[in-house]
């Protein structure tokens, strides 16, 4: 089976994106909510600080820097604030502390709730949600199959709105990991978008998955 293919278009929505090498482990839920909870509170800190916005600036990049090196290598986690941390260099350098720190506090408080996210269920509990680790992560799994069987899939969780850009990046996500692990893995079915929430639930705190099924090349 040939390897997915990745047009130049679709693959510049990833280009300032660092490679996801680390996929997503029961362990890494305490992990992201320990250090969401510190970066919520250095942001509190931020906002209370008496002293001026450039050293409030200090404190958030000192919380993300730490925040950074404690999450797996390789997750998207980790690169998200990586980058997070390069803006607020530049923002430093080039914008007045007032706007520099309200940029980079509005950028945190995203990445926080992309770490503490937690699934609304709003029927019966499913095994969806019985499993749920984390979102913005590449995660394989294993479940029931309409068949009786078990069946492994390649998934991202989001959060938030279903929208086409969202959704077309999250499934060149999937497509760039099954191509380069493609001596290992390969496709096992088409592209899935799974929804676990109505518009019941306000935007901001839907739960969605993007999900390929795969197996492992013969050989």
């Amino acid at each position: 089976m040939r390897k997915p293919f990745l047009t130049s278009g679709l693959f510049g929505l990833l280009t300032n994106l660092p490679d996801q090498s680390h996929l997503l482990a029961p362990a890494d839920a305490a992990i992201r909510q320990e250090l969401g909870a510190r970066l919520r509170q250095a942001l509190a800190d931020a906002a209370t600080c008496h002293a001026d916005d450039r050293t409030a600036l200090a404190t958030l990049r000192r919380a993300i820097a730490a925040a950074g090196t404690a999450l797996p290598a390789g997750s998207t986690a980790a690169a998200r604030l990586a980058r997070l941390l390069e803006q607020s260099d530049a923002r430093a350098q080039h914008d007045e502390p007032t706007r520099a720190l309200q940029f980079i506090a509005a950028e945190l408080a995203e990445r926080i709730a992309d770490l503490t996210f937690v699934p609304i269920e709003e029927w019966q509990p499913t095994r969806a949600h019985a499993g749920y680790i984390a979102v913005d992560e590449l995660e394989l799994v294993t479940s029931a199959s309409a068949d009786g069987g078990e069946e492994t899939a390649l998934r991202i969780g989001a959060r938030g709105i279903d929208s086409t850009a969202r959704v077309q990046e999250l499934r060149l996500r999937l497509e760039r990991w099954l191509h380069r692990a493609g001596c290992e893995w390969q496709a096992n079915g088409p592209f899935q978008l799974r929804a676990h929430n109505s518009p019941a639930v306000g935007a901001e705190q839907r739960w969605f998955e993007a999900w390929i099924p795969v197996c492992r090349r013969a050989g």
